[in-house]
């Protein structure tokens, strides 16, 4: 391209600019369509705002003169660092197929793995463009749908998969609704069919039609069929080239008993297309069929037609006298083979319905009755009498234009204008969306279109991937303009500068990014010839590099990182997702946002840009993080703000020719919904587990929970305590009813759920069935009717004096306060108690470590004492009140820390952090700092024996960390030793420091004991020499790992909650209000929603068929909302949520449900006695009686819904 300055006269500007480039840039439009540079279909306009803050890469002086010289597009945007887009995106299941314009046939999306072309709808002149399309790859793991529509077919996908919908829309599968009308293909061409042999081809078809060689009613001669019958045996005759002498009646049996060596032929045949074995059913159409030119295929398909049991009846409707096949055009045993058959159609313009039924074994077509009683689902394919179906018997007639069946269906065919020029796309109706949980789903990239044929559908496709690749290129392109880059940017002229892109796998980096980049590049004249494409990376002229990265890769660090894209940035692991594991933190998407940061900015301060592109996956996840991040330094910094955002979009600002005033009812039936679908606001998990949220708040009745919960300071040993104090309402029992509640302690120390339910009655629900003889039979059965007394939570305030933390025994005293008041509390449950290995040591006081199982077995009643962290950070007395056996658990492992030392627990057991909260052990992170234990020995005077200190990890001004652990014991349990007092140890054992093993007294009283014990007094006396754990500094987690299964143990200790293990680090221990409970008749059990979705699956089946009555609270709502469903199977929340009260509602129904019970209308006045509700241990309670067991109680297992 010549220079523009050439010139001997030009201005300073131009001068100025002469000494920069070496080439004139071109505007974006131009560098995007020209044919000269990437000959790409022009951007959309949030794509062009986005690429045009992206590539302003120079300095405002240099725009400046730009603009001047070359006109206003250089103009400079507001001069940005970083840019957050958030796109949708379009991802299918691996097994779905894709539709090969080329070659006709349909393809498992995981078996294109290399690049090839799809269909892709035009919606300018609204018709199927062949467009090239990337290998495809692995995208992602989430929740994934079944959309089903009533012409039969059906799709699976990711719910964040977009569809084309009527009003030229598209639509995510998540928002789909039964009614909402789908575009499908009506007809796609195949441009490079492939003719086989006719002999061939009419055996495949009669196999297809009949579904089995081996099926001996396809050889059975009726007279009836003998022209079909005898064409058939002609055929047959024709391939194995000898004569075949059969009975009238043969079987399968008979046939390869007397010609083996012809049916070794038939079966070569077979095999030579891809037919299989001949004793086994067809169950698919061969590949080969897909790629037949129409004439052939009209053969095809009229073979099949012929044998596969069409009645070829036609039935008037009712409205009028368009009427439609009675049965069939086409009957198959298997669906997929109705599938493959509804796709060949499409061939021949004739879109079809798909439709299934119980049919009884007898033969159509060649009139044999198997029996009256026997069924089996059939697969039809049919048509209306219309268009599509004259245009199929046209096609058949071309073949077999004496056909009197056809001529005689034909004319039955109504037909209208659209006969001749049939819509490249019809719409047709979902039937349903179903969920099939979590799944790997697959993408594939169509530049050039944004869309493609799988499953029938139009499909969008994300054009993220297409986004990255044009900025990088752009931005290349401009430093290629540039006479030396290095040069302008300060650096010295040897060094490189790079352009990263990082995806969160290789397969993604490969196919989605770096493959389809490079093709652009060797497409285009002007990059052609200026590169050198290696494995990963694109080697440019004037030291200039592009790279592919991905996580799996080795370091990326030490980048002169002028560009650094952040692709699909919720694929990454998160530090932050609910689930998240330390071992998934070394290049999670923190990480990767770290490095593209610290590698840019610091070589290029100015000019730097690092893009974070994604759809979201959940509320709080990175992407969404990273623009509320952009977004409030917008509003902060005005024009100033180095940051740029784009999305999530609304739809009439993508969409133009919609207005907010077109989604009005919506709005008004659900306006979150309607928010999160029209403007891209979630408000709740982008993969939210319950996704009805309509039926939620139907849900919920007017009023909220009558139970409140307010807080007093009371007394107790004159030690000041927080109380509970709760306002009942117009709670009254009753009658008949069966309480239920449950309470969620254990994963927020700030929170704790609550929830009370019973069963109203029950209601009878008939549903219609088939049975063996396909006849409809309507079946009856009982579902409860729930109602949800309360649902609260109790709520602790550190900023109170004293802090108010929250007391497990406040749910003790509730439940036998509602038993006090006449409530007939059925059940009580816990989640699940976070448990230890047995062969985890305790620190004892007594100077022992004990394995924790040789504590159940030998003090389950407890009575000894552990090291303990109150409150303030300090090390005290914790007293055991119980120490047991919980069971055997899975979900299991290892926390090894920094001094080589290890945990086995519980994935849920909670680590008191360094900062005094609290940590499930299954989201420690390396590095993360844990409550330590410190303990050394010292001497008092250089004459007395060593006795043990500890170090407290917090201490006041004036405190010493360090203190003798017999001092601190004594003075927190008895008494701190006064001036001229010491402490004793009653057994002379300086290593036992158990407060019941020390006493206060003076110095003149210690030094007269000691000097009895001396004089011989005492010689009885031995000392308990415990080894004691010396002071080493270990409270950092290295790693976390899965251990195998195993039983587990816990101990309960009273107030403070906590202990520390041998390894040196303190972890909270379960309580025993269940074992208080349950010895006041009240039956307690252990109920977790955390280790799969049973409890969430039956509260989705309560909400979603209203047969639940909720409290009106929006915390519950929000909580309900927010759930997803994690790869592990396990119902969590977002980082930013919680689910306490969700936690709680959940596993009281399901106990509610297994309960059974019901209101009667008779009166009771029933009210137990017992002590006051803030006694330690309540009394009074009626036993259970002997042998009884609530769980049979007669009428509880009405349940069987």
């Amino acid at each position: 391209m010549a220079s523009p300055f050439s010139s001997s006269v030009v201005s300073s500007s131009r001068a100025q600019l002469a000494e920069i480039f070496c080439e004139t840039p071109v505007d974006l439009t131009t560098f995007v369509q020209d044919p000269a540079y990437l000959n790409n279909p022009p951007l959309s306009p949030i794509q062009y705002d986005a690429v045009r803050h992206i590539e302003q890469i120079l300095s405002p002086e240099t725009y400046e003169l730009m603009q001047g010289v070359w006109g206003e597009y250089w103009k400079p945007k507001r001069f940005i660092n970083y840019a957050t887009l958030v796109f949708g995106k379009g991802c299918i299941l691996p097994y779905e197929k894709v539709y090969d314009p080329v070659s006709g046939k349909w393809d498992c999306v995981d078996s294109l793995r290399s690049d090839g072309y799809v269909s892709c709808y035009d919606m300018e002149t609204a018709s199927f463009k062949t467009r090239p399309r990337t290998a495809s790859y692995p995208h992602g793991y989430g929740n994934c749908v079944r959309v089903e529509l009533s012409d039969g077919s059906a799709i699976d996908v990711y719910e964040g998969h977009k569809f084309l919908v009527s009003g030229g829309v598209w639509k995510e599968a998540r928002y789909l609704s039964v009614n909402d009308r789908l575009a499908v293909a009506s007809f796609l061409s195949c441009e490079q069919p492939t003719r086989v042999d006719e002999d061939i081809l009419e055996f495949v078809a009669c196999l297809v039609g009949r579904g089995s060689f081996a099926d001996d009613s396809f050889h059975v001669r009726r007279t009836k069929y003998t022209f079909t019958y005898d064409r058939y045996m002609s055929l047959l005759e024709k391939l194995v080239g000898s004569k075949l002498f059969l009975q009238r009646f043969w079987s399968h049996l008979e046939f390869t008993t007397l010609f083996p060596e012809s049916f070794s032929k038939l079966q070569a045949v077979a095999d030579s297309v891809g037919i299989g074995s001949l004793e086994e059913p067809i169950t698919e159409i061969p590949d080969f069929v897909f790629s037949l030119p129409d004439d052939q295929l009209a053969k095809f398909l009229y073979h099949v037609w012929s044998f596969s049991g069409a009645t070829g009846k036609v039935l008037a409707k009712s409205s009028g006298n368009r009427g439609f096949l009675l049965g069939t055009a086409f009957r198959f045993n298997f669906q997929s083979l109705a599938r493959d058959v509804q796709k060949l159609l499409l061939r021949l313009s004739c879109p079809s319905k798909l439709k299934w039924y119980n049919h009884h074994l007898d033969d159509p077509f060649f009139g044999q009755k198997k029996s009256s009683s026997s069924s089996q689902t059939q697969w039809s394919v049919n048509f209306n009498m219309t268009n599509d179906s004259a245009r199929f018997f046209d096609a058949l007639l071309s073949y077999a234009p004496e056909d009197s069946k056809l001529i005689d269906l034909r004319s039955k065919c109504n037909t209208d204008d659209n006969f001749l020029f049939p819509p490249a796309v019809t719409y047709s109706r979902v039937s349903s969306v179903q969920q099939l949980g979590m799944q790997e789903y697959w993408n594939l990239t169509v530049p050039d279109g944004g869309n493609y044929v799988a499953g029938g559908l139009i499909n969008a496709n994300s054009g993220k991937d297409h986004l990255s690749r044009v900025a990088s290129l752009r931005v290349v392109y401009l430093l290629q303009c540039l006479h030396d880059p290095q040069n302008y940017f300060g650096m010295p002229s040897q060094d490189t500068i790079h352009l990263l892109n990082v995806a969160s796998a290789r397969a993604q980096a490969t196919r989605a990014y770096f493959t389809p980049l490079t093709k652009l590049v060797r497409s285009s004249p002007w990059f052609a010839n200026k590169c050198d494409v290696k494995q990963d990376m694109i080697v440019w002229e004037k030291n200039i590099e592009m790279i592919s990265g991905h996580s799996e890769a080795e370091s990326q660090e030490g980048l002169n990182l002028l560009l650094g894209v952040a692709d699909e940035l919720d694929g990454f692991k998160s530090r932050d997702a609910p689930g998240a594991r330390a071992r998934d933190f070394v290049n999670s998407a923190e990480t990767i946002i770290d490095m593209l940061h610290t590698s840019s900015k610091t070589r290029f301060p100015e000019a730097f840009k690092v893009v974070h592109i994604s759809y979201p996956r959940y509320v709080g996840s990175p992407i969404l993080k990273l623009l509320e991040r952009g977004k409030q330094d917008q509003e902060e910094m005005g024009e100033e703000s180095r940051y740029y955002t784009s999305g999530p979009y609304a739809t009439w600002e993508v969409h133009p020719n919609r207005k907010k005033s077109h989604f009005a009812d919506d709005y008004k039936k659900d306006p979150l919904m309607a928010r999160t679908k029209y403007e891209c606001k979630p408000e709740r998990a982008v993969d939210p587990y319950f996704r009805n949220f309509q039926a939620i708040r139907s849900c919920m009745r007017a009023d909220d929970s009558p139970l409140t919960i307010s807080y007093s300071l009371g007394s107790e040993s004159g030690a000041p305590v927080w109380r509970a104090d709760h306002d009942f309402g117009t709670m009254v029992p009753k009658p008949g009813a069966l309480y239920v509640i449950h309470a969620d302690l254990a994963l927020r120390h700030d929170r704790a759920g609550l929830a009370m339910l019973h069963v109203l009655d029950w209601q009878d629900v008939s549903s219609i069935t088939t049975d063996e003889d396909g006849a409809e039979t309507e079946l009856w059965e009982s579902r409860p009717n729930i109602y949800v007394d309360f649902a609260i939570g109790y709520e602790a305030d550190l900023s109170q004096k004293p802090e108010r933390e929250i007391q497990i025994r406040w749910v003790r005293q509730l439940v036998l306060e509602l038993r006090r008041r006449g409530f007939n509390i059925a059940l009580v449950s816990y989640d699940q108690f976070q448990c230890l290995s047995g062969d985890t040591s305790i620190s004892l006081l007594d100077g022992r470590e004990v394995p924790i199982k040789e504590l159940a077995e030998t003090h389950p009643e407890g009575g000894f004492w552990v090291y303990s962290v109150n409150k303030d950070g300090r090390i005290v007395p914790g007293k055991v009140t119980k120490a047991w056996k919980t069971g055997t658990r899975s979900d299991m492992v290892t926390v090894t820390l920094d001094n080589s030392e290890t945990v086995t627990c519980t994935s849920d057991h909670l680590f008191m952090l360094r900062d005094g909260s609290y940590k499930e052990a299954g989201l420690l992170a390396e590095g993360d700092s844990l409550m330590p234990l410190y303990r050394r020995t010292r001497k008092i005077s250089p004459t007395s024996r060593e006795y043990e200190q500890v170090h407290h990890p917090e201490a006041a001004v004036g405190q010493s960390r360090w203190q003798y652990t017999h001092s601190m014991s004594a003075g927190a349990v008895h008494r701190p030793a006064d001036k001229g007092e010491v402490v004793h140890h009653v057994d002379l054992s300086s290593t036992n420091n158990s407060p019941d093993n020390l006493q206060v007294m003076s110095s003149s009283d210690h030094s007269a004991l000691h000097s009895r014990l001396a004089s011989g007094r005492f010689e009885n006396m031995k000392s308990r020499r415990w080894r004691s754990k010396q002071a080493v500094y270990n409270h950092k987690v290295v790693s976390v790992v899965p251990a195998p299964t195993q039983d587990v143990y816990d101990i309960s200790v009273d107030e403070h909650h906590n202990f520390a293990v041998s390894s040196g680090v303190v972890v909270h221990n379960s309580a025993d209000s269940m074992q208080i409970l349950h010895t006041q008749g009240i039956k307690t059990k252990k109920v977790s929603a955390d280790r799969d979705d049973s409890v969430w699956r039956n509260l989705r089946d309560l909400m979603y068929e209203g047969r639940i009555s909720l409290p009106n609270s929006k915390m519950l709502y929000e909580e309900l909302t927010a759930l997803m469903k994690m790869p592990s199977g396990k119902v969590d929340h977002p980082a930013s949520s919680g689910k306490d009260l969700a936690d709680a509602v959940a596993c009281a129904a399901m106990s509610a449900v297994s309960i059974g019970g019901a209101e009667t209308q008779e009166e009771s006045d029933t009210v137990f006695e017992t002590a006051s509700v803030y006694d330690s241990y309540p009394i009074g309670f009626p036993e259970t009686p002997s042998g009884m067991d609530l769980y049979s109680i007669g009428g509880f297992s009405r349940y069987n819904g």
